[in-house]
């Protein structure tokens, strides 16, 4: 139960809510003056849209958008009629295609106060209002502030007129004026005086169609009479005619390589030939009207449009809706316009609209000219970054051709931070990807390329057997799978141990790679991607010299003098030691000091010469281990699909 001596919360009104509150919190009572009945989504979420009013914002027009989603239909507050009250405890305010509108989160409380009884009942009463408390296992009863501001809303509203106050006239006014319009606008309308919910009749221009046959029968027509209407599409024109390209931080289909896309177009708006604003309505046609559209010339000419049902679309903009007459199956509700009045009054809203057009289009022509002018630079510096990079690659490293998975296209590069912080991966969890790299070796493990092979027995193999049945459905693609299960049969300098039991010999070693942020990643390369790297079989290193030779040759190509510096950088680790050894040492003085003085010679230019191996093109392959004590997944990268020219 709320606690009667708390501090009520500060209730806002809708007039209070704008872009400032963006992802705050905020406590709201209005009256519901639209709502659709909830929705299931192709993720399996249900969704309820309203739209409420309160003292600041009593018109549909200026009415405020809040949405439900929840897992269960049940879940959602149990609306039944247009006047019901809302009591929302902690609504997030979010922005959606420039819209301010309400979010419900988890922990947002809503309690429903009926205009009029449910038929199935009410769960509760408060106060006089039947009520409803969703969640009801959590949500608190309406404090008796929050019944005040109720009941003061309720009259505000009754003595607007009820839904009909929401049009802007009291009860008097509608009698006398409002409804004989209503009335009258049933039979004709303009675009910008089209009311939700209604049926009207519409002239205008057919300035656009669209035949649905092959998708289910309908027709649609794109219909302008140049009056405005802020709940219509808005054809943006400088959207439409923007031949620039957009940046993106990553090219995640590969299809530029160079970070940038093509703006996003809808398919209603290419060839768009105006009006450019939000001037035209869709009315999608279905039977009668329909078969007769497909049999008329109508774009370019005035068209009256009769019984045309205005909605909403799942877009939350207007458009219209004709179906046909069961009764009358074979009326039409499309004709050609022929009233002079109508068509005279029509033609002139246009040539003021293309005059108000053109006056602004001089103005978005130079700012599109400066858009393209600043894009074109980024784009030519885009360029030359990439054929820095292309000569900048090792020519004898290739990276074989991986396409996205059910895709003709090829993988596209990804960095490193990318990798390791993609999909925001739980602790316990890793990815069944691929990533293609670009990237160079900065350090290898074991620090001997002698150690690089290991030697392997059955009960090693029967180990890694068992430990490879856990992951290999998930951290392995189904075609390396045939590979791993022959491996056995294409060992190299096969032996036996001191039981006699067969020994072969694998790769397996690691490699530090870096890319051009910077960014280190450890890489494993298992016997299947080294044999495919060095176009080698593992054998003892230690004892085959020639071997060993080759493969210090072929890694040459890779890493450069990676290893040589390294080992430069071993021996100064050595002298280092060497160094506090000596000054340990009980000798003279003076001879301690020239010796270290000497070592310390010795050391500055060793790692002066430090150096990282060049850059390669390359792919990766996540998998998982299990983590300590079994608990959960730790995140591998193995080098695969990645090979030396020689």
């Amino acid at each position: 139960m709320p606690n009667p001596t708390a501090a009520p919360p500060r209730y806002l009104t809708i007039e209070d809510i704008n872009r400032s509150l963006l992802q705050e919190f905020v406590y709201l009572v209005a009256i519901v003056v639209d709502f659709r009945e909830p929705t299931q989504s192709r993720s399996g979420d249900w969704m309820l849209t309203l739209r409420l009013c309160d003292r600041t914002r009593s018109l549909i027009t200026t009415s405020f958008t809040l949405r439900y989603f929840r897992s269960q239909r049940s879940s959602l507050p149990r609306v039944r009629n247009r006047g019901d009250i809302l009591i929302i405890r902690r609504l997030k305010i979010t922005e959606y295609d420039g819209q301010i509108l309400g979010l419900a989160h988890f922990n947002t409380d809503t309690v429903v106060l009926y205009s009029e009884p449910p038929h199935d009942g009410a769960p509760r009463t408060f106060g006089s209002f039947p009520a409803a408390l969703t969640p009801p296992t959590r949500c608190e009863p309406p404090s008796t502030f929050e019944l005040q501001l109720a009941s003061d809303l309720k009259q505000y509203w009754s003595d607007r007129g009820g839904e009909i106050g929401s049009l802007g006239v009291n009860k008097e006014v509608y009698q006398q004026e409002v409804r004989p319009a209503i009335e009258k606008r049933r039979k004709f309308s303009l675009v910008k005086d089209l009311q939700y919910n209604g049926y009207y009749d519409i002239a205008g221009e057919v300035v656009k169609t669209y035949d649905g046959v092959r998708s289910g029968g309908w027709f649609t027509l794109y219909v302008s009479d140049y009056t405005k209407h802020p709940q219509l599409y808005n054809y943006d024109w400088s959207k439409i005619n923007a031949d620039v390209y957009v940046e993106e931080e990553y090219d995640y289909t590969g299809r530029g390589g160079n970070g940038f896309r093509p703006p996003a177009v809808n398919q209603g708006e290419r060839g768009w030939p105006g009006p450019f604003g939000r001037y035209t309505i869709q009315i999608t046609l279905w039977d009668s009207h329909a078969a007769a559209a497909r049999g008329m010339d109508l774009e370019g000419n005035l068209v009256l449009l009769r019984n045309v049902l205005v909605r909403r679309n799942k877009d939350e903009n207007m458009e219209g809706w004709m179906n046909g007459d069961k009764k009358y199956p074979e009326k039409v509700g499309v004709e050609m316009l022929k009233d002079g009045g109508l068509r005279k009054e029509i033609r002139q809203r246009k040539e003021v609209c293309a005059r108000a057009f053109e006056r602004q289009k001089a103005e978005l022509e130079g700012e599109l000219l400066k858009k393209r002018e600043e894009q074109e630079e980024r784009m030519r510096k885009a360029k030359e970054e990439e054929m820095e990079r292309l000569r900048d690659v090792n020519p004898n490293v290739v990276c074989d051709r991986i396409r996205i998975p059910d895709s003709d296209e090829l993988l596209p590069t990804t960095m490193f931070s990318e990798i390791l912080n993609i999909a925001k991966i739980k602790r316990e969890q890793y990815l069944n990807n691929r990533y293609k790299i670009y990237a160079r070796v900065i350090d290898f493990l074991p620090d001997s390329l002698e150690e690089f092979a290991v030697r392997v027995t059955s009960a090693d193999r029967r180990k890694r057997r068992k430990l490879e049945s856990e992951v290999r459905s998930e951290s392995r693609n189904p075609e390396d799978t045939e590979l791993d299960d022959d491996f056995e049969a294409t060992q190299a300098n096969p032996d036996v141990d001191e039981n006699g039991k067969p020994v072969t010999w694998e790769w397996r070693f690691g490699l530090v790679l870096q890319d051009k942020e910077g960014t280190s990643i450890p890489v494993v390369v298992d016997n299947f991607g080294a044999q495919h790297l060095l176009g080698m079989d593992a054998c003892d290193l230690r004892k085959n010299e020639v071997k060993l030779a080759q493969l210090r040759e072929r890694l040459f190509v890779l890493w450069g003098t990676v290893e040589e510096h390294k080992s430069k950088k071993l021996d100064s680790l050595a002298l280092e030691i060497e160094k506090r050894k000596m000054l340990k040492r009980k000798a003279s003085g003076d001879q301690v000091e020239r010796d270290v003085k000497a070592v310390e010679t010795k050391i500055g230019e060793i790692v002066g010469s430090f150096e990282s191996g060049r850059w390669f093109e390359g792919a990766l392959e996540e998998y998982g281990v299990p983590g300590d004590g079994g608990n959960g997944w730790k995140r591998r990268w193995r080098l695969q699909n990645t090979r030396i020219k020689f």
